[in-house]
């Protein structure tokens, strides 16, 4: 029998999107799922259009205005689920009709990935797409791109109920007590012993509009964000910040920038991979000035692409003269890389 999928879907005044989003749920070429919808307190129509489809596997829920916000009905949704996987959905998005089909198939054939998501298609308040956006690739490099951004589109995923189940189950949570990016949080705290992977065919529509919560509450998406990057950094990789960071305490409010250091290692990272050439090629373009340790560098992006499926070996111009790249920063490379895979 097919594994039951649990899709928890908040709502709050969505009458505008609520159905587009209803319908591609409910025309999934996968049809073992539920559907659990939890209002924040909505006083327009969005309860009126849920309650048009008589569906069991529909269930609304509406919760006290003061019990309405994101993380509290992320929560409760997940709380009342009973699937064995878990899929996140926003009430302005649209899925793609074969992604239960899609995710459900990956972590069944992967049952060392705790968590599965995919790029997205973004589209217009009218539905129009535009392009597809969005990192795709396995756990280390995701976990690379944790330490400056959040990589993981959270209405995309889906993960595995067990982890929040039993006396050390994962919930959303506030970081700092700042109500924003609780996804990126959570993608955090499950770092350190969870494996995700992002798949490369989108399977949402990410709908832009000027209600987006990240555009509505940017400074405060902005604070937490910053907030993360250096704990991550710092409590879960175990890597210390130049001095001018005070630690686990530099975060945007005192600090509004990433420290440096977290920036070097992003400068680092960009400039191995402008230079990565196909397997095949042995020797280095013409033109193209290797540095002295070049088997360090081979030897540790080819464990690097190992890890994310790629098939490359790298190439990489003289950068001990670059203005910015240091040779700490490549030892730190070497040392993140070990440190992310679980």
């Amino acid at each position: 029998m097919e594994a039951l999928v649990s899709c928890v879907l908040p709502t709050f005044n969505s009458e505008k999107y609520v159905v587009s989003a209803l319908e591609s749920v409910y025309n999934q070429t996968y049809k073992n799922w539920e559907l659990i919808i939890v209002d924040g307190g909505s006083n327009d129509r969005t309860k009126d259009l849920v309650n048009t489809y008589k569906d069991k596997r529909i269930k609304f829920i509406k919760r006290p205005q003061h019990e309405g916000d994101l993380i509290s009905c992320l929560n409760f949704g997940i709380a009342m689920a009973k699937g064995q996987y878990i899929a996140r959905m926003d009430s302005d998005d649209v899925c793609h009709r074969e992604r239960f089909d899609y995710q459900v198939k990956f972590l069944s054939e992967n049952p060392a990935v705790a968590l599965v998501a995919s790029r997205a298609k973004l589209i217009n308040k009218f539905g129009f797409g535009f392009r597809s956006i969005g990192v795709f690739g396995s756990d280390s490099f995701i976990k690379w791109r944790m330490i400056f951004e959040n990589p993981i589109i959270h209405p995309s995923i889906m993960v595995r109920r067990s982890l929040f189940i039993g006396s050390s189950a994962l919930q959303y949570s506030s970081f700092e007590g700042i109500d924003e990016a609780e996804d990126y949080w959570l993608w955090v705290q499950m770092a350190s012993f969870a494996q995700f992977h992002i798949l490369k065919k989108p399977l949402i529509k990410f709908r832009a509009h000027q209600y987006n919560r990240s555009k509505l509450a940017k400074e405060e998406v902005d604070n937490a964000t910053h907030g993360i990057q250096h704990f991550f950094y710092h409590s879960v990789l175990k890597l210390k910040c130049m001095k001018s960071c005070k630690g686990t305490t530099c975060s945007s409010r005192m600090q509004p920038d990433a420290c440096k250091r977290i920036k070097l290692l992003d400068t680092s990272f960009k400039e191995f991979t402008k230079h990565v050439v196909d397997a095949k090629t042995s020797d280095p373009p013409v033109g193209m000035t290797v540095i002295n340790d070049y088997l360090f560098f081979k030897n540790l992006l080819v464990f690097w692409v190992h890890r994310t499926g790629r098939n490359f070996a790298l190439l990489v111009q003289n950068i001990f003269s670059s203005k910015n790249i240091s040779y700490y920063a490549i030892k730190l490379v070497k040392t993140i890389l070990f440190r992310i895979v679980p």
